[in-house]
């Protein structure tokens, strides 16, 4: 199992395109790359972290099927256009929804923290969004998962924890 990480989205959002210069010509054009290229790397038994903004959110009538059609399990960091409940986005095709958590000394947010919050925090690492086609301000301990920065499809947490000197603690079975 390999663990993918995402973020921004916004499936069906026309006016993103023109916002952060996205390279498409619709919504359709931009929903059918960013599905194809997501099962073109992601396999059944992969896990997606997608650190928030999945759709628009006017749009979420469309939302179970749009994640039916995306391959792997699904936890979401939600974004500040992520505005359904936790039961919502669990009984629509994600396997665990909050607003951030930590692995390790890694932590998931939406929003990139304050660097004077993350000082004082034991992280080494804040893994976010937001900011879209945006520079990350500190590139020693952010990284700026939006799908502007990652050429629109889910990136390997082993390829980003690389380029920090990192590595993801995983616990083998007796028998594996």
């Amino acid at each position: 199992m390999n663990i993918y990480i995402i973020s921004d989205t916004h499936f069906f959002h026309y006016n993103i395109i023109g916002y952060c210069g996205r390279p498409f010509k619709s919504e359709k054009e931009m929903n059918t790359t960013m599905i194809k290229r997501w099962n073109s790397t992601v396999k059944e038994e992969d896990l997606v972290i997608h650190v928030g903004d999945v759709i628009l959110s006017n749009k979420t009538k469309y939302f179970a099927e749009l994640i039916q059609k995306l391959n792997g399990r699904k936890i979401l960091v939600r974004g500040n256009h992520d505005r359904k409940s936790i039961h919502w986005y669990l009984t629509h095709g994600f396997d665990f929804v909050c607003d951030k958590f930590t692995i390790g000394h890694i932590i998931f947010t939406h929003r990139p923290i304050k660097k004077q919050d993350f000082l004082l925090m034991p992280y080494k690492l804040n893994i976010h969004g937001h900011i879209h086609e945006k520079e990350t301000f500190d590139k020693d301990i952010y990284f700026n998962a939006s799908v502007e920065q990652t050429n629109y499809l889910p990136i390997k947490i082993d390829k980003i924890l690389g380029k920090f000197g990192l590595k993801l603690k995983r616990k083998i079975k007796q028998g594996d």
